[in-house]
């Protein structure tokens, strides 16, 4: 056709190839599992035995094509592809000199819109893992399910050889996840399998419904002899999206299927597959002659010795004025496929026959359902199943709940009350009173329970993973300024009434130096600890549902096997030491003569509500776990921190009252 067509300014010759190399009879029998070290055999002929094949058109799967693809690519060989329709080759970065008259990449789009249509808000995908068509696909319609607000509540990855505990598996995930809507991505036959075998579990039936996007047959033989007589029985009602044709009763298309049927025989097989490879030539020789028109100085001739390989990639395919079988125009979008709309059929029951019920546009931004035909789902029932079980109420305390309000008011009167004190020192600074309570070491502890109070307003809202960061970094910062500052200053106590001795001057000073490096250098480790786990932790907002809620809690795991990070360890331990070294420093304190300056009673109070604190936690968490776990956090750590803080300034709120009285003496 092309070589008699004076239009043409040149003449093609064909070479056949198989996945092994050169062609032979028992290469039709490959069944399309991925061709591996075969695959680099035909790369080879193609690129460097035959140096005058200038470009290629091939059938292969997707799983078979992966190699070759890139391949050919990083050779400069545009290659079409009229069966490969993985998502995975519309990446023009991996593939620049791949194309192909078939949809590819954003299929979940059209998912969507369909989706969208019977107001489905879940949807679980069973995906064959080991496939790149399945694989991929799956891929792609979780990311638009997942942009649009679709929940895929389960993602099942089989392998391709299916057998009893496969479907078990399946059977057990999908009860779990309460499924009705359910997605195959994969091959054909993988997808009749799993029909058959899942309807004999249970899983078909009125409230089921099963979505494909290829037909569900083996691929040999008639599936009642594979699978049994009442086979579809189980395919009745499945949905189906495949891309839009060209209707069969434009002229064009007639000539072609009378012209293939007579080549084939009374018995060959129509499918879209055929239009594509047909598309894939002519689409290809147009290409081809559109860039020798472009530049008058390229000739036939440069073309056939590869001299202009580095012009063909896929973008001279784009758009070729050509109305094609596949689609009419057949132009390519810019990731290389096929720009086409899908039709939403569904199977009578009576052999794998159709009925179409509507189609999405072409760009997938809409569905346009059938005015006359609605679609009949498993059991003939005409009425669209609901999605799933009456959703579980998600528990989230906003600033517009009562607990969310009870929340932000711990806060917030804890920081008014702190930042009532930094004034109030920062006022009487220069009273001796307010000297000997040590004002360095109180405005550490006030900015310690800032920073604990604070920690409370990110328990308000959702769980996401930067809150639950915020929750543990402010929370434990508070906690560590806090008890290193006790702990410091009652340490450099015990120090100085342990040498009855009078001290210098320079030996004060030393010791003072010495305490304050002291604080500094815990009060930094706890930073530095805190800030590499910031990096490394696995700390992330989940859903947690229950039987009859979802709430969202924080998980601090990394790696699949759960584990909890080691600068999370190193963060609790670090702590764990701090809380540990007040008992040792409230034995030494038992030195300390002057009762003014012994803080045994606050340290003392301060490790007794800890223990409390840790003790009722572990006690009522089981109890409360099916209200409101978050609420419950918050409420006792905004109820401990409070208490924390009281108890820390015990032993300087009577020189509040001395303070008071020296200033209205003077």
């Amino acid at each position: 056709m092309v070589n008699n067509d004076p239009t043409f300014a040149f003449h093609v010759n064909l070479k056949r190839f198989s996945d092994c190399g050169h062609w032979y009879p028992e290469a039709e029998q490959f069944s399309g599992n991925s061709g591996g070290w075969a695959s680099s055999i035909v790369v080879q002929d193609i690129v460097e035995k035959n140096q005058d094949v200038i470009a290629v058109v091939a059938d292969q799967y997707s799983t078979t094509a992966v190699g070759p693809a890139e391949a050919l690519s990083l050779n400069q060989i545009p290659y079409c592809s009229s069966a490969s329709s993985a998502p995975t080759f519309s990446d023009k970065i991996k593939n620049p000199y791949f194309w192909r008259p078939l949809p590819g990449a954003g299929m979940g789009e059209h998912v969507f819109r369909l989706l969208q249509s019977w107001k489905v808000g879940r949807i679980a995908l069973i995906v064959q893992s080991d496939d790149a068509l399945g694989a991929s696909t799956a891929a792609d319609i979780i990311r638009a399910m997942k942009n649009h607000g679709v929940q895929v509540v389960a993602t099942v990855n089989l392998p391709t050889n299916l057998n009893k505990f496969s479907y078990l598996y399946a059977k057990a995930s999908l009860e779990q996840a309460q499924a009705r809507y359910i997605f195959v991505c994969g091959q054909g036959s993988f997808s009749a399998s799993l029909l058959y075998r899942m309807g004999k579990l249970g899983f078909w039936g009125p409230k089921f419904v099963w979505m494909l996007y290829n037909s569900p047959k083996p691929y040999y033989g008639d599936p009642l002899q594979t699978y049994g007589p009442d086979y579809y029985n189980y395919v009745q009602g499945s949905i189906v999206l495949l891309p839009t044709t060209v209707p069969s009763t434009v002229p064009y298309v007639q000539t072609f299927q009378n012209t293939i049927k007579k080549m084939g025989g009374a018995y060959f097989y129509y499918s879209y597959g055929t239009g594509a490879s047909y598309d894939c030539v002519m689409m290809m020789m147009l290409g081809l002659n559109q860039l020798l028109q472009r530049n008058p100085s390229w000739t036939p001739q440069m073309l056939a010795t590869r001299q202009l390989q580095s012009h063909m990639n896929y973008t001279i395919f784009k758009n070729v004025s050509y109305n094609g079988i596949s689609a009419m125009p057949a132009t390519l979008s810019d990731s290389g496929d096929l720009l086409v709309g899908y039709t939403a059929s569904f199977y009578t029951g009576n052999y794998l026959n159709l009925t179409s019920f509507g189609q999405t546009s072409q760009d997938g931004s809409q569905f346009i359902p059938s005015t006359t035909i609605t679609p009949v789902f498993a059991a003939n029932t005409t009425l669209i199943p609901v999605d799933g079980p009456p959703p579980l109420p998600v528990i989230v305390d906003t600033m517009d709940t009562s607990n969310g309000k009870v929340m932000l008011a711990l806060s917030v009167s804890g920081l008014v009350i702190c930042a009532a004190v930094l004034v109030f020192v920062g006022v009487f600074r220069g009273s001796r009173v307010v000297k000997s309570a040590s004002p360095p070491d109180l405005v550490v502890v006030v900015l310690g329970c800032v920073s604990v109070y604070v920690s409370i307003l990110f328990y308000i809202g959702e769980s996401t993973d930067s809150t639950c960061t915020a929750r543990i970094v402010t929370l434990v910062m508070g906690v560590g300024a806090i008890l290193t500052s006790l702990l410091v200053k009652n340490l450099m106590l015990v120090v100085l009434f342990r040498f009855k001795a009078a001290m210098g001057k320079a030996e004060a000073a030393r010791l003072r130096m010495g305490t304050l490096i002291l604080k500094f250098l815990l009060i930094g480790i706890e930073a530095l600890i805190a800030g590499i786990w910031v990096k490394q932790s696995g700390v992330q907002g989940v859903q947690d549902v229950g039987s009859n809620r979802v709430v969202y809690e924080c998980q601090d795991w990394v790696g699949r096997g759960k584990q909890i990070s080691h600068f999370s360890v190193a963060l609790y331990v670090f702590n764990g030491i701090l809380l540990l070294c007040i008992a040792p420093i409230i034995y030494g304190l038992r030195l300390v003569s002057w009762g003014n300056m012994n803080e045994s009673s606050t340290l003392t109070m301060i490790a007794v509500f800890w223990a409390v604190f840790f003790l009722s936690f572990k006690l009522l968490h089981p109890l409360l776990q099916t209200r409101a776990p978050v609420l419950k956090q918050a409420f006792v750590f905004g109820l401990s921190q409070r208490q924390l803080w009281v108890f820390c300034l015990e032993a300087k709120c009577w020189k509040f009252g001395l303070i008071f009285r020296l200033t209205s003496r003077n």
